[in-house]
């Protein structure tokens, strides 16, 4: 196949689809370079947020700090609705607490999920109930938007347990007394 040019003007250039593909070539070197780029800066910052986690040593703590030792119940218990991101504020502290993620109220880690909303602001002691007007929860499987981007569907927490499933796997609806069949899995 011989190669195709144009003359136009005393000129020969190459055709114009030629240019065009060497066009989308370079766009998806930089597209590819900056996605790269991305990531690279993204891995950084997990070591940097990782690296500054500090550990007590039980030498290092007072003498005269009273130890917390979590009960049974607590080490099973299951805290639906929230996101990933968000599960390291559902430890228990040292003392076993529990700080409200928005007004920063300590309550002991027992009151976590017991049906009596004690962070009035946010909910945020009672994401795997309905008690708390304010509350969210946050279905376990995230959905796909149309632009592919994938976002956790979010219902407010007065809709969990109440017979009509709202996430797309039914995760909003955990307790078996409430709905004699499981919920349908409609995630696409």
């Amino acid at each position: 196949m011989r190669k195709m040019w144009i003359k136009k003007d005393n000129i020969y250039k190459k055709p114009f689809y030629k240019q065009k593909l060497r066009l989308t070539f370079c766009g998806v070197i930089v597209v590819s370079f900056v996605y790269i780029s991305y990531q690279i800066f993204y891995m950084t910052q997990l070591q940097r947020d990782s690296s500054d986690k500090r550990i007590i040593s039980p030498s290092q703590e007072s003498p005269n700090m009273d130890r917390w030792m979590p009960s049974r119940d607590i080490q099973r218990t299951v805290i639906r609705g929230i996101r990933s991101v968000d599960s390291h504020f559902y430890l228990p502290s040292e003392r076993g607490t529990f700080r409200c993620i928005s007004s920063g109220h300590e309550i002991s880690f027992e009151k976590v999920n017991d049906d009596y909303c004690d962070c009035v602001s946010d909910g945020s002691d009672e994401p795997s109930t309905n008690a708390c007007s304010r509350g969210i929860f946050y279905c376990e499987t995230p959905q796909v938007h149309i632009s592919g981007k994938t976002y956790n569907h979010v219902i407010p927490s007065s809709r969990i347990n109440d017979g009509i499933c709202d996430c797309c796997d039914g995760s909003d609806e955990w307790l078996p007394t409430r709905r004699k069949l499981p919920c349908p899995t409609r995630c696409s």
